[in-house]
C-alpha cells in the first residue's frame, strides 16, 4: 500500500471516531416545536419522526401530504438534531428511513439538496437501495432494499 493511502485511511478512521464520540457524549436539548408533532433539528428545520411502517416510497409520499420531504443530513448538527428527535420518540431496533436513495450508482436525497455528508455504518454502503439508519447504533447508516417497511423521517422549513 503506498504511504499516502494508508495516512489517509488512518485520518478517515480517527475523524469517524470524533464523530461517533461527538455524538454518543452529547447531551439532546429539551425538544423545540414547530406545531403538532413536530420539531426543530436545527436552526432551518423541523423533523418528523413517523412510527409507522412504511416502504420508502409510501414514507417519501406521507412526508409530502405532510408538507415536508424525507429528512436528508448535510452536517453533524443536522444527524444530531435527527438522533435526539428519535431517541426521544422510539424505544425500538427498528430502521428509520431517511430520504437518500441509489438507484442510478449514486447516492441521492430524495428532496434534490446535494448529498454531501453521509455517517455510514461499517462495510457500508453497500449496493443500491435506500438508506436506513439505525437511532439504537447513535444514528449510523446502512443500504437497505426499498420495499422493506420501517419508521421514517420527515423535514420541512418552520
Amino acid at each position: 500500500m503506498h504511504p499516502a493511502v494508508g495516512v489517509a485511511v488512518l485520518l478517515l478512521v480517527c475523524c469517524l471516531d470524533t464523530v461517533r464520540a461527538d455524538l454518543e457524549h452529547s447531551e439532546c436539548d429539551p425538544k423545540k416545536s414547530c406545531g403538532g408533532d413536530w420539531y426543530y433539528i436545527d436552526d432551518d428545520r423541523c423533523g418528523l419522526h413517523v412510527e409507522d411502517l412504511q416502504t420508502f416510497s409510501e414514507a417519501e409520499d406521507y412526508c409530502k401530504e405532510q408538507g415536508g420531504e424525507l429528512l436528508s443530513v448535510h452536517d453533524n448538527e443536522e444527524l444530531f438534531g435527527a438522533n435526539c428527535l428519535a431517541f426521544d420518540n422510539t424505544n425500538t431496533e427498528t430502521g428509520v428511513w431517511i430520504g437518500g436513495e441509489n438507484s442510478e450508482g449514486e447516492f441521492k436525497w430524495t428532496d434534490g439538496t446535494l448529498f454531501d455528508y453521509s455517517f455510514w455504518d461499517d462495510n457500508q454502503p453497500s449496493g443500491t437501495g435506500c438508506i436506513e439508519v439505525n437511532f439504537e447504533d447513535i444514528g449510523q447508516w446502512s443500504v437497505e432494499d426499498c420495499s422493506e417497511k420501517n419508521f421514517f423521517m420527515c423535514a420541512k422549513k418552520p
